[in-house]
C-alpha cells in the first residue's frame, strides 16, 4: 500500500538524485580544471620551493595546470579564508604551517578569542608534505658554547639572556618557552621581524639565541663561525649537521621535540573521493628520488601522509600546544 509518507519520501529522493548524481560525476571526472595551490608566504622561499615542486608532480601526473597563488599574512589566515571562501571541489588546496594550523587555533583558545577562521572546523587534510628541522643557534660571543652552558649562564644569571623570535606566537617562541620550561630557566623574549629580522638580531649578539630553521644557511653561518648551532629540536640529529646533538641529548629531555611543518588542506565538504586522489598524489610525489633529494638538501625531510595521519598529527599537536600555554601561560598577544 502506498502511504503519502512513501509517496513523499520518494518524490523528496528523486529530488535529490540530480545532485547526487553530478557530485558523484565531479569526483570521477577530477581534475577536469588547472588547481591553484594557496601558499601563505611571499615567492622565493622554502615555503614557496615545497609548493612548486610537489605542484610539478601534481600537474605531470593529473595532466591539469597547477597554479601557485602568494597570500602571505596573518601567520595563514589569507590563505585559510580564500579556500574557505572558494567552492567545496578540491580545486583550491591550502598550504598550511603548523603557525596557522595549530599555534593560531591553540593561542585563540588560550586567549579565549574566536576562531576565525576556524581551520581546525573549516579545513580539512589532505596530505603532511615536509617537516621543517629547528635548531637553537646563539651568537657565538653570547658566553656559551653548548647547551648545558647556555642552561648554566641562564640559571646563574636569570633575566639577563634573551632570545630572538620571528614573531610573537610563532612556532620560535612557543617552543623556546616550552624549553625554558622544561630546563627552568628564566629569559627575556625579544620578537622580531620575520626570520630575517631573528637571524640579524641574533648574528649581531643583539639577542643572545633563537630557534631558527636549519638550512644551508645557518649551517655556512655556523661554519664559519658567525652562529653556533647548538642543538636540533627534532627526536633525531640532522644530516646537515650529524655532529650536533638533539635538544633531548643535551639536556637529558627525552622524548622533547620542536619541529615546523607543511602540509595540505581543502574546505570542508569536499568530496572524500576527491581528497583521496588528491592525497594519493601527493604521497605519491613525496616518493619521487629527485624530489626527496631536493627538499632533503635544504634541511627538510619529506613525509607524504595519509588525510587521517595529517588529522591524528594536527589534534595531537594542538594538545600539546595548548597544554603548554596553559602550563606556562606565556605572554602571546
Amino acid at each position: 500500500m502506498c502511504t503519502l509518507g512513501h509517496t513523499l519520501r520518494r518524490a523528496f529522493a528523486l529530488l535529490l538524485l540530480p545532485f547526487a548524481t553530478a557530485l558523484c560525476a565531479q569526483a570521477q571526472t577530477f581534475p577536469s580544471k588547472p588547481i591553484k595551490i594557496l601558499v601563505p608566504n611571499p615567492p622565493g622561499g622554502p615555503t614557496d620551493m615545497v609548493a612548486r615542486m610537489f605542484g610539478d608532480q601534481l600537474q605531470a601526473s593529473l595532466g591539469q595546470p597547477v597554479i601557485i597563488e602568494y597570500k602571505p599574512g596573518a601567520n595563514g589566515a589569507i590563505v585559510a579564508n580564500a579556500t574557505i571562501a572558494s567552492p567545496a571541489d578540491g580545486y583550491t588546496i591550502a598550504l598550511s604551517t603548523v603557525g596557522g594550523q595549530v599555534l593560531t587555533p591553540a593561542i585563540n583558545q588560550y586567549l579565549k578569542r574566536k576562531q576565525e577562521p576556524d581551520v581546525m572546523r573549516q579545513l580539512i587534510p589532505v596530505s603532511h608534505l615536509v617537516d621543517v628541522t629547528l635548531a637553537i643557534v646563539a651568537n657565538p660571543n653570547a658566553g656559551f658554547s653548548t647547551l648545558p652552558e647556555l642552561v648554566s649562564y641562564a640559571k646563574a644569571h636569570p633575566g639577563k639572556l634573551n632570545f630572538a623570535t620571528t614573531s610573537v606566537g610563532a612556532s620560535d617562541h612557543l617552543g623556546l618557552e616550552m624549553y625554558n620550561k622544561a630546563v627552568g630557566i628564566d629569559t627575556v623574549h625579544v620578537p622580531q621581524k620575520g626570520f630575517a629580522g631573528a637571524l640579524n638580531a641574533t648574528l649581531s649578539g643583539e639577542t643572545h639565541y633563537w630557534l631558527a630553521s636549519l638550512n644551508q644557511q645557518i649551517v655556512n653561518f655556523h661554519k664559519a663561525g658567525r652562529l653556533r648551532i647548538l642543538a636540533v629540536t627534532s627526536l633525531q640529529r640532522s644530516p646537515m649537521v650529524p655532529e650536533i646533538p638533539t635538544a633531548a641529548e643535551a639536556s637529558n629531555l627525552p622524548g622533547f621535540e620542536v619541529s615546523s611543518w607543511q602540509a595540505l588542506f581543502v574546505r570542508a565538504g569536499t568530496d572524500k573521493n576527491v581528497v583521496a586522489t588528491l592525497s594519493s598524489e601527493f604521497q605519491k610525489a613525496a616518493r619521487d628520488p629527485k624530489l626527496i633529494d631536493r627538499i632533503n638538501s635544504t634541511g627538510m625531510i619529506t613525509i607524504g601522509s595519509s588525510p587521517e595521519a595529517l588529522a591524528t598529527k594536527v589534534e595531537t599537536e594542538y594538545r600539546k600546544w595548548s597544554d603548554m600555554l596553559e602550563t606556562t601561560r606565556i605572554t602571546v598577544n
